[in-house]
């Protein structure tokens, strides 16, 4: 660990190729998304990434942000509790009215979706892992 002033406030950014990475990494095929919605979890904020944005740490901290791709007007988060929110979800089926989800663990389940030309992120209390379906 280095603890030298030069080194106290780090900057880096995030952008949409870092989604795909996951990937390669894994070695599993990323379907290319057009658009990724970033979530800080920390703040519990999501927004569209555009094609980069800046992020500070300072000292020793640290901060989590979830890559989720918008497909159809829909971007999954998961339940919000979890550090690895999006493992807490499958996607079922998704439209552009309706996405069917099966919920793995109790939890406020976080979701983004779009309609008529608005965002919200939409929190959803769930007690028990169970399928649901969402509207619009």
């Amino acid at each position: 660990l280095n603890v030298s002033p030069e080194f106290q406030q780090v900057e880096t950014t995030l952008c949409k190729d870092d989604y795909y990475l996951r990937g390669e990494f894994a070695g599993i095929p990323t379907t290319q998304a057009s658009r990724i919605l970033l979530y800080d979890w920390e703040k519990q904020v999501a927004e569209e990434l555009s094609e980069k944005t800046s992020i500070q740490l300072t000292g020793f901290t640290d901060k989590l942000f979830h890559l989720c791709p918008i497909e159809k007007g829909w971007a999954v988060i998961g339940i919000q509790e979890k550090y690895l929110s999006p493992a807490t979800v499958e996607i079922v089926s998704l439209t552009d009215n309706q996405l069917t989800l099966n919920v793995l663990c109790p939890g406020v389940l976080k979701v983004w979706i779009e309609k008529a030309g608005k965002a919200e992120l939409r929190s959803i209390s769930i007690n028990q892992p169970k399928q649901i379906v969402i509207y619009k």
